[in-house]
């Protein structure tokens, strides 16, 4: 039990700390006030530096199967990540699935390829 609350603590930080730095990006009316393209480029920077933080913390308990926990885990991390966007995200800004999707619900996949990564890496250099 105390390994869910944990992964499920970790990845609801993979969204909220995203999602609470939007906000500087926008007016009290819902505009966005920056240009877009630095808007996502600071969004890419700051979920892949929280993302990274989160998976450090989560294979800390990790010991050995590197590469099946890494998929457990981006797999988990992106799920979360889309239902809390789906439940949350998609009705407050009011985005259809579709636009979602090409628009924000794809640059999720960052986490599950940094997470592959990270046990790959994990399975060559680990010392025990």
């Amino acid at each position: 039990m105390k390994i869910i609350l944990k992964w499920l603590g970790f990845g609801f930080l993979t969204w909220l700390i995203p999602f609470l730095v939007s906000f500087g990006f926008y007016d009290r009316s819902g505009n966005l006030t920056t240009s877009e393209d630095l808007f996502k480029s600071v969004m890419i920077v700051v979920s892949s530096v929280v993302g990274g933080w989160v998976l450090y913390h989560l294979f800390k308990g990790v010991k050995g199967s590197f590469v099946k926990w890494s998929w457990i885990i981006g797999a988990f991390l992106l799920s979360l990540n889309w239902i809390l966007d789906l439940v949350i995200l998609v009705p407050f800004a009011k985005m259809d699935g579709w636009f979602y999707f090409e628009s924000i619900g794809i640059r999720y996949l960052q986490i599950p390829a940094l997470s592959v990564t990270l046990g790959f890496t994990l399975k060559y250099f680990h010392k025990p």
